[in-house]
């Protein structure tokens, strides 16, 4: 079992990490070792990709697995359907890979999902649903086409994503993004061009995934900042001191030189007061108090998703995991791989679903009846972002009876 003092509460890639680690390194991890305490904000969350992970393992190596199976030691899983349905797509999914021929409405009957829209060929029409997970994983040093990798900034449900430099064109500084497959993402990237969209330099293909090579704007997302939050003491000032001091740990944690000194945390989170007085003084959010600073940032957003849904492209994860803070404050959207592209025909996309804090009513129902979602589901996420910056905390509950904060 992990030691509790090495697991921070909310540290969901940690945990996903290790049991990943585990299954790779030939033993056979129990996912009750690896899961946040039961009614935490995160159990489901973690639960969730823990279950996937195994499931992909075990089709792999062949051996004989059920998503039943977790029935009994999990039944949480089986009391949230905008959970379980995921799981049970994926599933289906990879008994068809596996050459399986699974019988569509056993689906329906034990999971409440109904795949008769596949029609009768559904390997065809999964065949373009992103893959969950990246089989390559890089390590500081290595090289990769034109990249020396630094080190990995993050990793998401179909993605991992890596600091590296660009040796042809004076090894600047970039992200690139190993994504599973080839998704549409990249291409549906590179047709946004607004300030508050992370634009997209260059798209390559690596056999089944393709990787986005991306500017490097920091690593401060909205997420570091929610956390730090203190409604009513924290202003704009302060929400660009988290991210002068986020970015220099960044920094400093891959042995890079930082842009400014005296950028740094304090044991709580909250922002020193060198990385204070270190702030861009050029950025609208110096001298706003926390509401006007709070309200600027989401007309940013929301600019960014008016950009994006006037050219038919929905992205369907808002949260703040998602939204990037550049030095100056500016927050800039990212991680579209649920994008979805309403010019182009597909009820597929519908089924990977995002985050159920953040999703939604509509678009928790398509993950049943697929129905197609519009601009004001995005909406709906732009809302709950709202709520949680200006109170620290989230309007309705995780998915477990709980709330943040």
């Amino acid at each position: 079992m992990i030691p509790r003092d090495e697991l921070l509460a909310n540290d969901v890639e940690r945990r996903i990490d290790a049991f990943e680690e585990a299954l790779a390194d030939g033993l056979a991890p129990a996912i009750s070792d690896y899961l946040p305490e039961r009614g935490s904000d995160d159990f489901l969350e973690v639960l969730q990709e823990l279950v996937r992970i195994e499931l992909e393992h075990q089709f792999k190596h062949g051996q004989e697995c059920d998503l039943d199976d977790y029935r009994k030691p999990f039944p949480e899983l089986f009391a949230a359907p905008e959970v379980l349905k995921p799981l049970a797509f994926e599933e289906y999914r990879l008994r068809l890979q596996a050459g399986q021929n699974p019988a569509r409405d056993r689906y329906a009957d034990r999971f409440g999902i109904d795949l008769s829209t596949l029609g009768a060929n559904p390997s065809a029409a999964i065949a373009n649903v992103p893959v969950r997970s990246t089989h390559i994983r890089l390590r500081p040093g290595e090289q990769l086409l034109d990249f020396t990798i630094i080190g990995e900034l993050g990793k998401g449900a179909f993605s991992r994503v890596y600091l590296a430099r660009q040796e042809s064109l004076a090894s600047r500084l970039v992200v690139i993004k190993l994504a599973g497959a080839k998704p549409a993402e990249a291409h549906r990237l590179a047709r946004l061009q607004h300030t508050n969209i992370v634009p997209v330099y260059s798209i390559h293909e690596l056999d089944e995934q393709a990787l986005i090579c991306m500017p490097y704007f920091g690593a401060t997302t909205l997420h570091h900042v929610v956390r730090s939050l203190q409604p009513g003491q924290s202003s704009g000032t302060t929400f660009l001191s988290t991210v002068n001091a986020r970015d220099a740990q960044t920094m400093t944690g891959f042995d890079l030189p930082l842009h400014s000194p005296g950028s740094d945390l304090t044991a709580s989170g909250q922002p020193t007061a060198e990385s204070v007085q270190t702030v861009d003084q050029d950025s609208p959010l110096v001298g706003m108090d926390h509401e006007h600073a709070v309200l600027w940032i989401i007309q940013q957003i929301a600019a960014g998703l008016h950009h994006a849904h006037s050219r038919g492209i929905l992205h369907r994860d808002l949260k703040p995991a998602n939204v990037l803070l550049s030095e100056d404050g500016q927050p800039m959207l990212l991680d579209f791989n649920l994008a979805h592209d309403r010019t182009i025909q597909t009820t597929m996309d519908q089924i990977v679903g995002g985050t159920l804090a953040y999703m939604s009513p509509e678009q928790i129902e398509s993950l049943e009846t697929f129905q197609e979602l519009d601009p004001r589901s995005d909406l709906y996420s732009v809302g709950v972002l709202l709520f949680e910056l200006l109170t620290g905390s989230l309007p309705f509950g995780t998915g477990d009876g709980s709330h943040r904060k």
